[in-house]
């Protein structure tokens, strides 16, 4: 939480009366939660030049192009990119000298069962910071975990306006942004484990630190991202394939470090039952390993390669041991076994080892599978 938190009513206001802000509301899934709060404080009509709900499948291909899912970082982005183009497109010559525009999207999934796990969904918004500036982006993955539905949609509605109002009022301090992303929530109601900013608004921020923040304020139990920089989420990147884990520091990756990975593999290759799927690599690093160093930066970050064609991971941070081993049973069941991915998909193809290379598993998850074992 912030320390002057403004309520949901005052973030929506706030903008609505700021006549430079205008632009598109896209939300499909949940209703229309986060454009509600703009109707609900009045002046709307100063800041909403659209709201929209593709609501059905079909509808919604037709407007955005197909996804191989629904509920994804795709749809997301589609849902931003058509809506910014048609929205600047149709507006710019008339306002754009004085107005700076912006489009909120989200793409959401419910459940209304108390024996389900709750909710999830991706959030974004496009945005000028001034007006006719080259368009900067904040996108999040959430997991609601309210039980009922429309405890879900309210986290929506709340965690929609407090995305859009910190993309204005804290751009200069992305920290700051992120801890306002639970404004009126708390975690055990919502868990955000993904965060991106781009544009150049952003061109400073490094994704993979703004990672390590949303584990250390609490507002995750994992953070991942691959070797490349770029950040994830667990079902982006998991399709019922086996993983490997092992945990260190890594600083730096070493032709030991690399042995114990290749034990691990032909063993796995050895295993009864035929030849086995390859599994996907994790290297695990906690935020103890992360502190127990110097200042965090981005040499923490550097995995380099110690002999031609080997694979590396990318590093994954968790909490596991911020709280006195409070998830002592997960990290016993996790490090160094080869388990099964629970969600997402895997896009590689022949010849690419490891396309996607920091797949883990949900601390949840594994603990699950430990008591049911």
């Amino acid at each position: 939480m912030t320390e002057d938190v403004r309520s949901a009513q005052e973030k929506a206001l706030q903008i609505n009366l700021d006549a430079a802000r205008y632009g598109t509301f896209a939300e499909i899934g949940a209703g229309q939660e986060v454009v509600r709060w703009f109707f609900h404080v009045g002046k709307a009509s100063s800041t909403v030049a659209k709201s929209i709900s593709a609501y059905d499948k079909g509808v919604s291909d037709a407007l955005y192009g197909t996804t191989p899912q629904f509920v994804s970082r795709a749809r997301l982005e589609a849902m931003l990119d058509r809506e910014y183009s048609q929205l600047t497109e149709q507006l710019d010559a008339k306002q754009g000298a004085d107005t700076a525009f912006f489009v909120f999207a989200d793409t959401v999934a419910t459940h209304g069962s108390l024996r389900s796990s709750g909710g999830h969904g991706w959030l974004g918004v496009r945005f000028q910071d001034r007006p006719r500036a080259q368009p900067s982006e904040v996108i999040i993955h959430i997991e609601m975990l309210d039980a009922f539905t429309v405890s879900q949609q309210e986290t929506v509605g709340l965690a929609g306006v407090n995305l859009i109002y910190g993309a204005y009022a804290c751009l200069q301090d992305p920290t700051t942004l992120i801890k306002s992303l639970m404004d009126g929530l708390d975690r055990r109601r919502i868990e955000i484990d993904l965060i991106k900013f781009s544009g150049p608004v952003f061109n400073g921020v490094d994704n993979r630190l703004m990672s390590l923040q949303l584990v250390e304020l609490g507002l995750t139990d994992v953070a991942m991202f691959l070797a490349n920089g770029e950040v994830v989420q667990p079902s982006e990147v998991l399709h019922d394939r086996p993983v490997l884990i092992e945990r260190g520091s890594f600083r730096p990756v070493t032709n030991v470090t690399l042995g114990m990975l290749d034990a691990a593999l032909e063993q796995h290759r050895q295993s009864p039952g035929g030849a086995p799927e390859e599994p996907a690599v994790v290297m695990e690093m906690t935020l103890n390993n992360l502190m127990s160093g110097p200042n965090q930066d981005g040499d923490d970050f550097e995995l380099h390669q110690v002999r031609p064609g080997h694979h590396l991971p990318a590093p994954v941070h968790t909490e596991l041991d911020r709280h006195g081993g409070r998830h002592s049973d997960a990290t016993r069941h996790l490090r160094g076994e080869i388990l099964r991915g629970v969600a997402g998909r895997n896009t590689g193809g022949p010849g690419q080892a490891f396309p996607w290379t920091c797949q883990t598993v949900r601390v949840s998850d594994a603990l699950q599978r430990n008591r049911r074992a």
